[in-house]
């Protein structure tokens, strides 16, 4: 049993929780106007940030390069209530800094884009003394995804692909009960390739767009560290000792592929400055069934059942063109999501405790001469959800805010 909680705590802590977008542990967002759309607005065209949203797209962008930069400030919290005791804790969730970086190159036939993102970057904090404390402590994710495109530009259509490059860095904390409480500290990396294809269709009024990331397998490759000092004499510490799976651990964690679908309105010629975009994100979290953990140090494994479903969110936004002079253009950004949750009730746990979310995004653009400048607020609700989750039965109910800005040029 304790290798088992072990192992599924390793899985979690490789899963990790981008909880202010999308659902599960996965994050649409790219850049300060997208999060003020609630990630919708794929097919705006606007910036070199379609090098991620929707690369088809960016031959149709002004000739020339485009670079966009920026940063997410994140936060979350979350209240557990134990079903047995009725005790509840809440989250002491740090802050988290998402960065963005976005390049394309390109004329009316041709584009190259390369873009950096941190689509699972996030942490959590529970109290070191709540009901869960075996089940997680602490929790700090990296996942960084860096992603060269190339698109082909034929008329009003535009086709993409490209390569998805993870690199993942993660450390998770929890305390093991032999008796006595004893600390633990996860900690790992991952690699992983995927690929990338989209399409662009830029009609007079209507424009529509899909893009595709292909699942994926992050190799994972940690440690296990424990601290058994707490023991009340040497010979029970020593025989904890040997039970301990101290040393290397390996997993492979499946993830599943995502594919956007946008489709918007503007009227081009009548009026130009209402742009209008719903969006529809499906998520194959079915791939995600199982997870196996081996530790090295003994030769013995774990299999841990996460059974996630599929699942299809609706992000609706809108830009609109409130002011424009020979210098500058303003615009406002708002948006809407309704996202489900993929994990059932059996498995829901304090690292990934996605209940559905309920997003409401606002924002503002500037555009000066080639200059670019977009600050967003984005906030998310959940339904409270019940857990019959072994480990730890219960309800949770949480929400997030993120605040973001990007800057970009254009030469």
């Amino acid at each position: 049993m304790q290798l088992k909680q072990l192992g599924l705590s390793l899985v979690s802590l490789m899963a990790g929780t981008g909880f202010a977008w999308g659902n599960g542990f996965h994050s649409t967002l790219s850049d300060a106007a997208s999060n003020g759309m609630a990630t919708a607005g794929i097919t705006r065209m606007e910036a070199a940030t379609t090098a991620t949203d929707l690369p088809a797209a960016m031959p149709f962008l002004e000739k020339g390069v485009h670079a966009l930069g920026g940063i997410a400030r994140v936060s979350s919290e979350f209240e557990f209530t134990n079903e047995s005791t009725g005790a509840k804790a809440e989250t002491e969730t740090p802050t988290i800094l998402g960065p963005h970086l976005f390049g394309v190159w390109g004329n009316e036939k041709f584009a190259f884009g390369i873009s950096q993102t941190f689509p699972f970057n996030s942490g959590v904090k529970w109290p070191e003394d709540w009901s869960g404390k075996q089940v997680l402590t602490e929790l700090e994710l990296t996942i960084g995804n860096t992603s060269p495109v190339v698109a082909f530009r034929m008329g009003n259509f535009g086709i993409a692909a490209g390569m998805d490059l993870y690199d993942g860095k993660i450390t998770l904390k929890k305390t093991a009960s032999y008796g006595f409480d004893v600390p633990v500290e996860l900690s790992g990396t991952g690699k992983a390739m995927g690929y990338n294809a989209s399409f662009f269709y830029n009609g007079d009024n209507f424009a529509f767009g899909v893009a595709h990331h292909s699942k994926f397998v992050l190799d994972g490759k940690g440690t296990a560290d424990f601290d058994s000092s707490g023991a009340p004499n040497a010979p029970t510490q020593a025989f904890v000792d040997g039970l301990l799976p101290y040393g290397d651990i390996d997993v492979d964690l499946q993830l599943p592929a995502v594919t956007r679908f946008g489709i918007s309105y503007k009227d081009k010629k009548r009026n130009p400055d209402v742009f209008i975009e719903l969006t529809a994100t499906k998520t194959d979290w079915s791939h995600f069934e199982n997870l196996t953990v081996d530790f090295e140090s003994n030769g013995s494994s774990s299999v841990i059942a996460k059974d996630w479903q599929d699942t299809v969110g609706y992000q609706l936004g809108a830009t609109f063109v409130v002011s424009r002079s020979s210098e500058n253009t303003v615009k406002v950004r708002v948006g809407a999501a309704l996202d489900p949750s993929p994990i059932p009730e059996e498995t829901l746990d304090p690292l990934t405790p996605d209940t559905g979310r309920t997003t409401y995004a606002a924002g503002l653009g500037i555009v000066h001469g080639d200059l670019i400048w977009d600050i967003s607020y984005l906030n998310v609700t959940t339904k409270k959800a019940s857990s019959t989750y072994s480990a730890l039965s219960g309800d949770y109910e949480g929400g997030a805010q993120s605040i973001a800005t990007s800057f970009g040029y254009h030469w």
